[in-house]
Protein backbone atom coordinates (compact mmCIF):
# COMPACT_ATOMS: atom_id res chain seq x y z
CA UNK A 1 0.00 0.00 0.00
CA UNK A 2 1.26 3.74 -1.05
CA UNK A 3 0.44 6.97 -0.02
CA UNK A 4 0.06 9.68 -2.65
CA UNK A 5 1.22 13.30 -1.91
CA UNK A 6 0.35 15.32 -5.00
CA UNK A 7 2.61 18.60 -5.77
CA UNK A 8 1.56 19.49 -9.44
CA UNK A 9 3.33 22.32 -11.87
CA UNK A 10 3.44 23.91 -15.28
CA UNK A 11 6.21 22.49 -17.16
CA UNK A 12 6.11 22.94 -20.67
CA UNK A 13 5.21 25.79 -23.20
CA UNK A 14 2.67 23.38 -24.84
CA UNK A 15 1.28 21.49 -22.10
CA UNK A 16 0.84 20.94 -18.77
CA UNK A 17 2.91 18.05 -17.41
CA UNK A 18 2.62 17.01 -13.80
CA UNK A 19 5.83 15.93 -11.30
CA UNK A 20 4.17 14.18 -8.22
CA UNK A 21 5.84 12.44 -5.25
CA UNK A 22 4.39 8.74 -4.10
CA UNK A 23 5.66 7.80 -0.90
CA UNK A 24 7.37 4.24 -0.12
CA UNK A 25 5.26 2.01 2.10
CA UNK A 26 8.65 0.90 3.34
CA UNK A 27 12.05 2.45 3.90
CA UNK A 28 15.02 0.99 2.24
CA UNK A 29 18.41 1.69 3.09
CA UNK A 30 21.78 1.23 0.83
CA UNK A 31 24.75 -0.37 2.11
CA UNK A 32 27.78 0.59 3.46
CA UNK A 33 28.76 3.97 1.66
CA UNK A 34 32.67 3.06 2.27
CA UNK A 35 35.10 0.09 2.06
CA UNK A 36 38.83 -0.80 2.11
CA UNK A 37 38.02 -1.35 -1.56
CA UNK A 38 36.09 2.33 -2.56
CA UNK A 39 33.21 4.44 -1.78
CA UNK A 40 29.88 5.15 -2.91
CA UNK A 41 29.77 8.84 -3.86
CA UNK A 42 26.07 10.26 -3.35
CA UNK A 43 24.23 13.48 -2.21
CA UNK A 44 20.94 11.77 -1.09
CA UNK A 45 20.70 9.99 2.22
CA UNK A 46 20.88 6.65 1.69
CA UNK A 47 17.54 5.73 2.12
CA UNK A 48 14.33 5.25 -0.28
CA UNK A 49 11.68 7.15 0.95
CA UNK A 50 9.56 8.13 -2.26
CA UNK A 51 9.21 7.94 -6.20
CA UNK A 52 8.78 11.18 -8.32
CA UNK A 53 6.99 10.64 -11.91
CA UNK A 54 3.75 11.89 -13.68
CA UNK A 55 1.58 9.26 -12.97
CA UNK A 56 1.07 8.42 -16.24
CA UNK A 57 3.34 7.92 -19.97
CA UNK A 58 6.35 9.79 -19.34
CA UNK A 59 10.43 10.11 -20.35
CA UNK A 60 13.10 11.92 -18.29
CA UNK A 61 16.19 11.90 -17.60
CA UNK A 62 17.48 12.17 -13.21
CA UNK A 63 20.95 12.76 -12.30
CA UNK A 64 23.33 13.35 -9.55
CA UNK A 65 25.76 16.71 -10.13
CA UNK A 66 29.69 16.86 -8.98
CA UNK A 67 31.50 20.20 -9.81
CA UNK A 68 35.43 20.11 -9.16
CA UNK A 69 35.06 21.53 -5.77
CA UNK A 70 33.32 18.28 -4.66
CA UNK A 71 36.16 15.96 -6.63
CA UNK A 72 39.08 16.78 -4.61
CA UNK A 73 40.72 13.64 -3.92
CA UNK A 74 39.17 11.79 -6.82
CA UNK A 75 40.58 13.13 -9.54
CA UNK A 76 41.89 9.86 -11.84
CA UNK A 77 39.55 7.49 -9.72
CA UNK A 78 37.23 5.34 -11.53
CA UNK A 79 33.95 4.66 -11.27
CA UNK A 80 32.57 1.13 -11.77
CA UNK A 81 29.33 0.75 -10.93
CA UNK A 82 26.14 2.88 -10.44
CA UNK A 83 23.35 2.23 -7.78
CA UNK A 84 20.07 3.17 -7.98
CA UNK A 85 16.17 2.65 -7.00
CA UNK A 86 14.09 1.55 -10.10
CA UNK A 87 10.19 1.57 -8.94
CA UNK A 88 8.08 1.23 -11.89
CA UNK A 89 9.10 -2.92 -12.91
CA UNK A 90 7.77 -2.26 -16.62
CA UNK A 91 9.99 1.36 -17.15
CA UNK A 92 13.22 1.07 -19.00
CA UNK A 93 15.92 2.53 -17.49
CA UNK A 94 19.33 3.69 -19.11
CA UNK A 95 22.65 4.60 -17.00
CA UNK A 96 23.69 7.74 -17.94
CA UNK A 97 26.81 10.50 -17.53
CA UNK A 98 26.91 13.59 -18.54
CA UNK A 99 30.56 16.01 -18.69
CA UNK A 100 30.30 19.71 -18.49
CA UNK A 101 28.55 22.69 -17.84
CA UNK A 102 26.53 21.80 -21.70
CA UNK A 103 26.06 18.07 -19.91
CA UNK A 104 27.27 16.45 -22.82
CA UNK A 105 25.92 13.03 -22.78
CA UNK A 106 29.34 10.64 -22.46
CA UNK A 107 28.09 7.10 -21.33
CA UNK A 108 24.63 5.42 -21.88
CA UNK A 109 24.25 1.46 -20.94
CA UNK A 110 20.74 -0.03 -20.99
CA UNK A 111 19.91 -1.63 -17.48
CA UNK A 112 18.25 -5.06 -17.94
CA UNK A 113 16.29 -7.52 -14.85
CA UNK A 114 15.54 -4.34 -12.59
CA UNK A 115 14.30 -5.37 -9.35
CA UNK A 116 11.59 -2.53 -8.18
CA UNK A 117 11.65 -0.92 -5.14
CA UNK A 118 15.16 -2.09 -4.44
CA UNK A 119 18.85 -0.82 -4.60
CA UNK A 120 19.60 -1.91 -8.04
CA UNK A 121 23.79 -2.27 -8.90
CA UNK A 122 24.97 -1.77 -12.41
CA UNK A 123 28.23 -2.48 -13.55
CA UNK A 124 29.53 -0.92 -15.71
CA UNK A 125 30.85 -2.19 -18.91
CA UNK A 126 33.50 0.46 -19.44
CA UNK A 127 34.37 2.61 -16.31
CA UNK A 128 34.13 6.45 -16.04
CA UNK A 129 37.64 8.50 -15.19
CA UNK A 130 36.97 11.40 -13.62
CA UNK A 131 38.18 14.48 -14.19
CA UNK A 132 37.93 16.37 -11.45
CA UNK A 133 38.63 19.82 -13.20
CA UNK A 134 35.57 19.99 -14.92
CA UNK A 135 31.88 18.78 -13.59
CA UNK A 136 30.21 15.92 -14.24
CA UNK A 137 26.74 14.16 -13.47
CA UNK A 138 25.73 10.77 -12.99
CA UNK A 139 22.29 9.30 -13.13
CA UNK A 140 19.94 7.81 -15.54
CA UNK A 141 17.27 7.87 -18.05
CA UNK A 142 13.68 6.31 -17.60
CA UNK A 143 10.49 5.74 -20.16
CA UNK A 144 8.22 4.65 -17.86
CA UNK A 145 4.39 3.85 -19.17
CA UNK A 146 2.86 4.70 -16.26
CA UNK A 147 3.59 5.49 -12.06
CA UNK A 148 6.31 7.46 -10.32
CA UNK A 149 9.53 5.50 -11.32
CA UNK A 150 12.58 7.26 -9.83
CA UNK A 151 13.43 6.22 -6.28
CA UNK A 152 14.46 9.47 -3.58
CA UNK A 153 15.66 10.22 -0.33
CA UNK A 154 13.55 12.12 2.39
CA UNK A 155 15.37 15.36 1.99
CA UNK A 156 15.76 18.00 2.40
CA UNK A 157 17.33 18.09 -1.16
CA UNK A 158 20.86 19.70 -1.68
CA UNK A 159 19.66 22.07 -4.50
CA UNK A 160 21.28 21.57 -7.99
CA UNK A 161 23.29 18.58 -7.08
CA UNK A 162 21.36 15.83 -5.51
CA UNK A 163 17.84 16.59 -7.22
CA UNK A 164 18.76 17.37 -10.85
CA UNK A 165 15.84 16.86 -13.29
CA UNK A 166 15.48 16.75 -17.55
CA UNK A 167 11.71 16.40 -17.86
CA UNK A 168 11.58 18.01 -21.70
CA UNK A 169 14.65 20.01 -23.33
CA UNK A 170 16.28 22.18 -20.18
CA UNK A 171 17.59 20.44 -17.17
CA UNK A 172 16.25 21.79 -13.58
CA UNK A 173 16.40 20.66 -9.95
CA UNK A 174 13.03 19.14 -8.08
CA UNK A 175 13.14 22.16 -5.59
CA UNK A 176 13.82 24.77 -7.76
CA UNK A 177 11.32 23.74 -10.54
CA UNK A 178 8.47 21.91 -8.45
CA UNK A 179 9.06 22.69 -4.93
CA UNK A 180 10.16 19.00 -4.34
CA UNK A 181 12.81 18.84 -1.46
CA UNK A 182 13.88 15.28 -1.84
CA UNK A 183 17.29 13.60 -3.63
CA UNK A 184 16.97 11.27 -6.14
CA UNK A 185 18.58 7.71 -5.01
CA UNK A 186 21.64 7.36 -7.13
CA UNK A 187 25.22 6.66 -6.29
CA UNK A 188 28.36 5.90 -8.02
CA UNK A 189 31.13 3.52 -6.72
CA UNK A 190 34.63 5.11 -6.48
CA UNK A 191 37.50 3.19 -6.88
CA UNK A 192 41.08 4.87 -6.40
CA UNK A 193 41.67 8.73 -7.47
CA UNK A 194 44.59 10.91 -6.12
CA UNK A 195 44.32 10.70 -2.01
CA UNK A 196 47.39 9.92 -0.16
CA UNK A 197 47.77 6.16 1.70
CA UNK A 198 46.16 6.42 4.63
CA UNK A 199 49.27 6.68 7.81
CA UNK A 200 52.55 7.18 7.95
CA UNK A 201 55.05 5.82 5.08
CA UNK A 202 58.59 4.34 6.21
CA UNK A 203 61.01 2.82 4.52
CA UNK A 204 62.57 -0.33 5.66
CA UNK A 205 66.17 -0.51 5.26
CA UNK A 206 68.05 -4.32 5.37
CA UNK A 207 71.79 -4.50 6.31
CA UNK A 208 73.19 -7.79 4.91
CA UNK A 209 76.24 -9.22 6.68
CA UNK A 210 77.94 -10.82 4.30
CA UNK A 211 80.70 -12.45 6.28
CA UNK A 212 81.74 -15.57 7.82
Amino acid sequence: MVFAFVAAFLFSNVGVAQIQMQKASEVVQAPAAKDDDGEWIHWDDGAFFTSIGTDGAAQFDVASRWEPADLEGYDGAQITQISFVPVVAGATYTIKIWEGPDRVEVYDQLVENIEAEEWNFVELDTPYVIDASDEFMFGYYVDTPEGYPAGADGGPAVSGKGDVIRLGADWGGLLETYNLDFNWNIQAWVVGGDDPPPGDTYMLTLNVDMTD
